[in-house]
């Protein structure tokens, strides 16, 4: 049995920068390589972390298991547990006749969800150097970024953690996500575009920023002689498992740049942002813009979250069943991948 090579935080963090975003392909050692930052940063220095999720239902279904891969970090009588969201270095200890007795436990960090990170703006966060959220970046269909979630949400916890403190001193943040889409909010809102398989650090977006694109050709190769990849090498899961490839970014499937023929505007629907929605009868499809008109009079909200005075919710309107009928028949078509991607996830709850 061979040893497969990880990737390691080494080259990310010489950057120094206050937000490393490490985008790669599932497996390769992102999450394992901050937990043992983690551990080995209390253990020198006393250095606390933050385990950060978007859902508490993320965190309640990891946290007794995170650290189960840590061993080979510890000493045979050290391991790490967890009591509520506290995460903790315990280490047994014994009596002078060699009795176990009660062992001691420090405290090296904390889980935290987005929900309750607005109830964290008092505290104080100066023993903290590590911020680690994971999966930043939504797969599949039954999660939902929070409306307006980087400025709202992410931002705030920043600010509350960093404060006045200088870069070498203030808390590091290091968001971890496979590689799905390159069309996110968190890109969106820092300008990140243009990510290309023959580059792999960004900096250029912001001088407070790294973006990572792991480009990883040993563990690659390495992969490629293990019974699991004779599994998936001919299937569509190779792209992303293994080729590092944005799987949710098929830049072509149901996207129609430019207004269908003799389409008109029928609605406006508000998501993460307002879309517009036409009807062709010569084409029989439904067409959403990017661009809407906020004047008309049939204007609805997608998602409880987003909803506002005055305007109605649109599973209770008949459009809704319409969106969801052409969708099921492949007969929506969207402006761009960022509205179909974003859109697909909103309909889907519908």
């Amino acid at each position: 049995m061979f040893k497969i090579e990880y990737y390691k935080l080494n080259k990310v963090v010489s950057y120094n920068r206050l937000i490393n975003m490490i985008i790669g392909a599932r497996g390769i050692g992102k999450t394992y390589s901050l937990k043992e930052r983690v551990i080995n940063r209390f253990k020198k220095n006393k250095e606390k972390f933050i385990y950060f999720r978007r859902y508490s239902e993320e965190i309640k279904s990891i946290k007794d298991k995170l650290f189960d891969d840590c061993v080979k970090l510890l000493e045979e009588n050290e391991s790490i547990t967890t009591q509520g969201n506290e995460i903790f270095l315990t280490t047994k200890q014994f009596d002078d006749s060699g009795k176990e007795i009660k062992p001691k436990k420090e405290k090296i960090g904390d889980f935290l969800y987005m929900a309750k990170s607005q109830s964290i703006k008092s505290a104080s966060f100066i023993e903290y150097t590590t911020f680690i959220f994971d999966e930043f970046l939504i797969e599949d269909n039954i999660h939902h970024y929070f409306s307006g979630e980087v400025e709202n949400n992410f931002i705030s916890i920043v600010s509350t953690i960093v404060r006045n403190y200088q870069i070498n001193q203030c808390c590091k943040f290091f968001l971890l996500a496979n590689s799905c889409t390159k069309y996110n909010p968190y890109f969106e809102y820092f300008h990140i575009n243009n990510l290309k398989k023959n580059k792999q650090f960004y900096t250029e977006f912001n001088k407070q920023i790294v973006v990572e694109y792991v480009q990883n050709d040993v563990y690659v190769k390495q992969i490629q002689n293990t019974p699991f990849y004779d599994l998936i090498k001919d299937t569509s899961v190779v792209d992303y498992i293994v080729n590092n490839n944005f799987y949710l970014d098929d830049e072509t499937s149901f996207i129609m740049k430019n207004i269908p023929e003799k389409a008109g505007y029928i609605a406006t629907i508000i998501a993460d942002k307002p879309y517009g929605l036409y009807y062709s009868p010569t084409l029989e499809i439904m067409w959403f813009n990017d661009k809407a008109d906020m004047t008309c009079r049939n204007i609805w909200y997608a998602t409880i979250e987003n909803m506002k005075p005055n305007v109605g919710f649109i599973k209770m309107s008949g459009i809704a069943d319409r969106i969801k009928y052409y969708y099921r028949n492949g007969c929506l078509f969207y402006n761009s991948v960022k509205t179909r991607n974003t859109l697909r996830k909103v309909i889907d709850t519908f």
